[in-house]
């Protein structure tokens, strides 16, 4: 099982299309180089027209799934965007789910070497929209299983500031299950200018497909 396709826009330096092949979230980890490569190519041609992808990887974190990331730099301005997707375990709990986002907002924050470059976060996370893991990500710290966890960074949740609290939000079932997050800087990187659940969408899936419009704006401005 993969995700749905995921449509992310980057108005203001580029339009990005990270479409399925891109979003790269897998029920099981590819068992070669190869087949790492290979999924790590993205689908849509905009996304290549104006932006080259110049690091990625796959960071395993509990033997059986990895946290994928692809480091993608605009050809004319040379800016950098910073791409993770994460598919945990489905029913492991969730303090296993809070060790998964300690680990992958952990890897963020050692981007020594993009240590400007935002962070766009999507995936199938198997947890709901107010589990602890979920909420960990948009506040930066969660009081569970007698510990406060931290990250960090914080998160904005893509759908709910597009469309507001009460809009309908399940992507599987009667459930909310997956969400795309951009790296919550104050407000001064990311615009939310659209959100989207494709109920209607072909293609075999458990899941529904989800998209976001955001605005990146260019490092001057933030």
């Amino acid at each position: 099982m993969h995700i749905a396709p995921t449509r992310i826009r980057s108005r203001s330096i580029t339009t990005l299309a990270l479409l399925a092949a891109f979003a790269i979230i897998m029920s099981m980890l590819p068992t070669s180089p190869a087949q790492a490569s290979a999924l790590l190519t993205p689908g849509g041609p905009d996304l290549y027209d104006q932006s080259k992808a110049v690091q990625d990887g796959i960071e395993l974190y509990d033997g059986s799934r990895g946290l994928t990331w692809a480091v993608m730099q605009h050809r004319q301005t040379e800016e950098a965007l910073i791409v993770y997707g994460i598919h945990p375990l489905c029913c492991s709990g969730e303090e296993n789910h809070l060790n998964a986002m300690n680990f992958a907002t952990d890897h963020m924050a050692a981007r020594q070497q993009y240590p400007n470059a935002p962070v766009i976060f999507m995936g199938d996370f198997n947890a709901q929209e107010f589990d602890h893991s979920q909420v960990l990500l948009r506040d930066g710290q969660r009081n569970a299983y007698n510990r406060m966890w931290t990250t960090p960074m914080r998160f904005t949740d893509t759908f709910r500031a597009a469309r507001g609290p009460l809009a309908d939000a399940r992507t599987l079932g009667n459930i909310r299950v997956d969400y795309i997050y951009t790296e919550n800087r104050g407000g001064t990187t990311f615009q939310t200018n659209g959100a989207s659940i494709r109920r209607d969408a072909p293609g075999g899936s458990d899941h529904w497909p989800i998209m976001a419009e955001v605005t990146l704006k260019s490092a001057a401005s933030r």
